[in-house]
Formats: C-alpha cells, sequence, structure tokens
C-alpha cells in the first residue's frame, strides 16, 4: 500500500511538472512574449559585443531548443552584413550566448543573405571591421582570451552571397546562390575563422552548378587556405590544395596582388565548364590535369603540368601566363614545352583562341604530330625554338614570327631544318614530294597560294 500511495505521488507531481512546461511553452509561443525576448537579446548582444546585431524573435515553443526568429548583422554602415531569417540551436547553447559564452553547439541557418562588401574609398571589407569590431580600444588583460564563437556543427539552406567591391567596375565580381551544406568546427576566434566545409552546394555567378565543395576552409589578416579541397559539378571534379597570400589592404587589387599556390592532382576538368569563365577554350573536351599553380590570377606560372584529354591530347611542359585576365594590358604567353601531342583540330579546341589562333591552317596537313620545345607569345609576335614529328616528316625550327593576327599571313625570319619533309602533303600540292634541307629563311605566308619566302641554306634531297 506504501508503494502505490508514493507511484500515485510521483505520477500527480510528475503531471504538475508536465503542465507547468506546457503553460511556460504556450506563455513562451505568444508573439508579444518572443518579440520582447528578442529585444531584450539584441541589447545584450550590443552591450556585450559593441556591434549592430538585431534580433526580431525568439521561439521557445519547442522545449529543449529555440528559434531566433529574423536574426540581422548590420555593418559599419548600418547596411546588411548578415541576415537569417531562421537560426536553430538548444536551450543550453543560447543561454551561453545570453552569458556572453559564444558556443553555438550544432546549429541550423535556413534562409541566409550574406553581403561581404567594399564600400567605396575604404580598404577593409565590412566582414573584417565586423570581427575587428569585438576587439576594441579599452585596455584589456594580456592574459584575457580573445573574442570566440564556434559551434561543432552548422547546417545551411537557402543562403545566398553576394562579394560586392564598390571600387571595381564591375562591382559585384562574384555571387551564389540557392546554397546549402554543413560546416563542421566552424570557429571565429578574433580575426581568424576556420570551418570544415563539407558538401556546400550552390549556383555561382555564370551559371555553373557545383554540386560539392568539400575543404578546410582557413581566413586569418594574412591568406585564405582551402585544404583537401574537392570541387564537383555534372561534368568536373577538382581536387587540390589552394593557398592564397596577401596584405589585407591588397585584396581590392585581387588579380594583381593576391599571391596563390595551387597543386592540382587526379582532377578533371570540362571544357564546357571552364568556357563559362574563359570564353577562349573550346567545349567538347575533357582534361586530366596534375600540376602546380604558383603567381597571381594576372601573372602566374603551371609547373610541372600534364594534361591528357579524354579525346587523346597530351600537354607535358611549364607555362607562363601574362594578363591572361586583363588581356587589354598585352597579353603574353611563354611555354617550354616537354611533350605537345595532338593533330591541329583538337589543340585548337583546347588551347585558348589567344594561342590557337597563331597556328596556321596548313598545320592541319600534319595529322598527329608531337611537339617539343620553347614558345613566346607576345602581343603580335611569336618566338619559336621547336621540334616538331609529324606524320609528314620532321621540323626543326628557331623563328620570329610577326604579323600573326592573320597568321597565314604573317612574316617570318629564322632557321628552318626539314627531314624527309612531304611539302606536297603540306601545301596540298601534288609536284613536291619529300624534301631535306637546313637553311636560313626570310619571308612570309604559309599557302602555297601566298608564300613568298627566300631561303639560304643545303638542300640535301628533293622530289619535284
Amino acid at each position: 500500500m506504501i508503494i502505490k500511495n508514493k507511484i500515485k505521488i510521483f505520477a500527480r507531481f510528475l503531471a504538475y511538472v508536465m503542465l507547468f512546461l506546457f503553460l511556460i511553452s504556450i506563455i513562451l509561443s505568444i508573439p508579444g512574449v518572443q518579440t520582447r525576448l528578442a529585444r531584450s537579446l539584441t541589447k545584450s548582444l550590443k552591450k556585450s559585443f559593441n556591434t549592430n546585431i538585431v534580433v526580431k524573435r525568439v521561439d521557445l515553443s519547442f522545449l529543449g531548443s529555440v528559434q531566433l526568429k529574423g536574426v540581422e548583422i548590420r555593418d559599419h554602415h548600418n547596411d546588411t552584413l548578415i541576415f537569417v531569417k531562421n537560426l536553430r540551436t538548444s536551450l543550453l547553447n543560447a543561454k551561453k550566448v545570453i552569458d556572453n559564452k559564444v558556443n553555438l553547439g550544432s546549429v541550423s541557418l535556413e534562409g541566409v543573405d550574406f553581403h561581404l562588401k567594399t564600400y567605396k574609398g575604404e580598404t577593409n571589407d565590412n566582414i573584417s571591421i565586423f570581427v575587428e569590431s569585438f576587439e576594441d580600444d579599452t585596455p584589456r588583460d594580456s592574459l584575457a582570451d580573445p573574442f570566440l564563437l564556434n559551434s561543432s556543427s552548422m547546417y545551411l539552406s537557402n543562403l545566398n552571397f553576394k562579394l560586392i567591391d564598390e571600387n571595381k567596375k564591375d562591382s559585384l565580381p562574384f555571387f551564389v546562390t540557392n546554397a546549402g551544406g554543413s560546416l563542421s568546427d566552424f570557429k571565429i576566434l578574433g580575426p581568424d575563422v576556420t570551418a570544415k566545409i563539407r558538401g556546400l552546394y550552390f549556383v555561382e555567378k555564370n551559371g555553373l552548378e557545383i554540386t560539392n565543395l568539400t575543404t578546410d576552409f582557413t581566413y586569418t589578416k594574412t591568406n585564405m587556405l582551402f585544404k583537401k579541397t574537392t570541387l564537383q559539378t555534372q561534368t568536373s571534379k577538382i581536387n587540390a590544395d589552394i593557398s592564397f597570400n596577401y596584405d589585407r589592404k591588397d585584396l581590392q587589387f585581387f588579380s594583381d596582388k593576391v599571391n596563390i599556390k595551387a597543386n592540382f592532382s587526379n582532377s578533371r576538368i570540362s571544357l564546357k565548364d571552364l568556357s563559362r569563365f574563359y570564353g577562349e577554350f573550346g567545349i567538347e573536351d575533357v582534361l586530366n590535369i596534375d600540376g602546380n599553380l604558383v603567381g597571381t590570377l594576372n601573372n602566374f606560372t603551371v609547373n610541372q603540368l600534364n594534361v591528357n584529354s579524354d579525346d587523346g591530347i597530351i600537354i607535358d611542359g611549364n607555362l607562363k601566363f601574362i594578363n591572361a585576365i586583363d588581356t587589354n594590358n598585352g597579353f603574353s604567353f611563354e611555354g617550354d614545352l616537354k611533350n605537345v601531342t595532338a593533330n591541329y583540330q583538337e589543340l585548337k579546341s583546347v588551347l585558348p583562341n589567344l594561342i590557337g589562333k597563331t597556328l596556321p591552317t596548313e598545320f592541319k596537313r600534319l595529322g598527329v604530330f608531337t611537339l617539343k620545345g620553347k614558345t613566346f607569345i607576345n602581343e603580335d609576335k611569336l618566338d619559336l625554338d621547336i621540334v616538331v614529328f609529324s606524320e609528314i616528316g620532321t621540323t626543326k625550327a628557331n623563328l620570329k614570327l610577326t604579323n600573326i593576327a592573320n597568321i597565314d599571313e604573317a612574316n617570318y625570319k629564322g632557321n628552318v631544318e626539314l627531314l624527309d619533309f612531304n611539302m606536297g602533303k603540306f601545301f596540298n600540292e601534288p609536284l613536291f614530294g619529300k624534301i631535306t634541307l637546313n637553311g636560313d629563311v626570310n619571308g612570309t605566308g604559309f599557302r602555297i597560294d601566298n608564300v613568298n619566302t627566300g631561303i639560304i641554306g643545303i638542300v640535301k634531297k628533293t622530289r619535284f
């Protein structure tokens, strides 16, 4: 009997507790109460962190969890830096925020707008200034910890990001829409940001759909690191370690002053994807790539490049590009080529048109060829020191060409050696056969109907 009475008392107590919690849940679900809580939280955040953070509603209707609705972080111009439609975390973690211990634990963000903006006449972007706002001019204990915000796991959905720079002609150079994915070990420690990004998907400015971005990300005042990076689309997969090093004031001159190091391995890039960013490529082939990129976007070198395309093209060597992005300042290309194997059409479909234009149309009669040596292109000039092994013979050339914008009518001067080279097939003229010669040439034109060339040298063998 005594045990039964104790069970009844405990059951009654539990019922009272459940009723009390139910009433609390109803009270906390009232919009007026949620708004009042939001105002209190907003005031606390502003006072604690000296930042402009607004929370419109706090929803505690589900016990054990909290939803912050309409969270807006405003930048130093009182414009939107980050807006979150719905932020969900646990009640315990929300209390840590109110207690100035910003450990969010597991958090879900839905409907996020992120505007990374550099204002006219300013050099630092608004996120840098926002993070620095946590470090005010008040004297601090030298042993005091810097501002810390972290999350063990963060889930994102419906995120839209804009990179805005009002100091540039194109003030919106990059943006993504409909992004989602997860971040683990997310941390803001002082001005530094780290996160393990997993399975991020989005559509970028040029309409390319990224199906998976996975990387270990680090941001500091002097560099950005993307370690163990995988970037996938429907037709491409890039594996790389990438670092950006800079003085932060130079970020507004990203193409010219931010130093990049990137190591690519076992990567597949479709020309269809690549053409969205750089229209000088074809769209049909897929490139399998290994190599190391060093430099800035407007002055970079690709070392130990190894390309094998699905259509059979091979490119092995070291390449240097200057003003590949800003071609109006004078594009130049330098290649130390160990092996380029292709035919005329394949090579033109892969190489940028700025290089492909320098291939005379008569080269299509070489068939499949292998090229070795050094090339240099600068504006309307082309220097060659190469050996070409082709289906119609071998050519060694040390030439300087001008007027290459119209390559079939180009001027050339230098030394040429032909070994059993079938002139008839090259010029599509059956009167000519194979020729072996070594001589200095000075002339114009590559077609039989426009060639005007003088040769001083030795003809060892010819057939006519």
